[in-house]
């Protein structure tokens, strides 16, 4: 037993940060292969020929003012929600280290910072390397936004990138912070419970972040397309579209590294303390109940398909919005 909560109170806090750094190896050696940087075209041409059509008519001014619209909506959304999931994370830091002592408390936050700076390394020093964007779209963006009064809103999706990053990072902690026992006492099934709905309030609300951000890419990406050609906007369209669908994706696979393996680890201690109480069995079953730590199918069936929402959003959520959004 001692062995198994020496396990549980060091070693588990670190499954999380292990799994979103699998994630972020995987996605760097996609990101390499695809080689999504090297896409290049010559944008003078672009450059020349927004400069002489914008503004010079009210068609085209209705035309700018829905994609300015399309992508200030869900950066707004962003933004407000990205500081609910800050809070969020935050509060379930401070519940889960509520009730232990003040060096489990200290041991805690040492490896939570520690992986957390690791984590802030890679994404400063690497981050490129993880997901680039393709050499075509920010030329786009030099072609048309870079030469107008729009260019707020590239230097607003650069700081959306950092605060993404802070997102994860907290989420991140919080869920590490859910894992932290004290060395000297067991969980209780109160606070196991507590825990595993901390888990659940984490992956709603980074889920409902890094939805907004994805929407926002992509209106962002698409954006460049009302100073072109229907045909040349068609393609800038694809182009936003698949590059939203990606970091959806990625979104999506953090979110399951996130949340997977910290609900995993919380219903093997449930396990664990049920065993201890009551052994195997339909007891064990009935045990959990009682304490509320009984599997719900449907709950985790509902979580798994949270961690997609990102992804969807990406993709074809982010194709709706881009039609409504003109």
């Amino acid at each position: 037993m001692k062995a198994d909560r020496f396990w549980w109170s060091n070693f588990s806090g670190a499954t999380p940060w292990a799994a979103v750094a699998v994630v972020l190896l995987i996605t760097a050696y996609v990101n390499e292969t695809i080689a999504l940087d090297s896409l290049s075209f010559d944008s003078q041409p672009l450059y020349e020929q927004s400069m002489s059509e914008q503004g010079v008519s009210l068609v085209a001014a209705a035309t700018y003012l829905r994609a300015r619209t399309g992508w200030g909506v869900p950066a707004i959304g962003f933004a407000l929600v990205a500081i609910a999931a800050v809070l969020t994370a935050l509060f379930v830091i401070a519940q889960s280290f509520k009730d232990l002592a003040i060096r489990d408390r200290i041991r805690g936050s040492i490896t939570i910072i520690l992986a957390a700076a690791a984590l802030l390394a890679a994404a400063i020093y690497a981050g490129e390397s993880v997901i680039s964007e393709p050499a075509v779209t920010s030329e786009l963006r030099k072609a048309t936004m870079h030469r107008t009064t729009a260019t707020h809103a590239v230097a607003m999706s650069t700081m959306f990138d950092t605060i993404s990053y802070l997102v994860f990072l907290l989420l991140l902690a919080a869920a590490s912070a859910s894992l932290v026992w004290s060395k000297t006492s067991a969980p209780t099934p109160a606070s196991l419970a507590l825990r595993l709905r901390q888990t659940r309030w984490l992956l709603y609300a980074g889920a409902a972040a890094l939805v907004l951000r994805a929407i926002e890419m992509h209106a962002l990406y698409r954006w460049p397309s009302v100073w072109l050609s229907k045909e040349m906007g068609a393609a800038v369209d694809q182009m936003a579209l698949s590059l939203s669908t990606a970091h959806g994706a990625f979104y999506s696979a953090v979110l399951m590294a996130l949340y997977l393996p910290t609900a995993l680890t919380l219903r093997m201690r449930s396990k664990s303390l049920a065993i201890a109480a009551v052994g195997g069995g339909e007891q064990q079953e009935a045990w959990l109940a009682k304490e509320g730590l009984s599997l719900s199918p449907f709950k985790e069936m509902t979580s798994l398909m949270i961690t997609l929402a990102p992804l969807l959003a990406g993709g074809p959520v982010s194709k709706l919005f881009g039609a409504l959004a003109g």
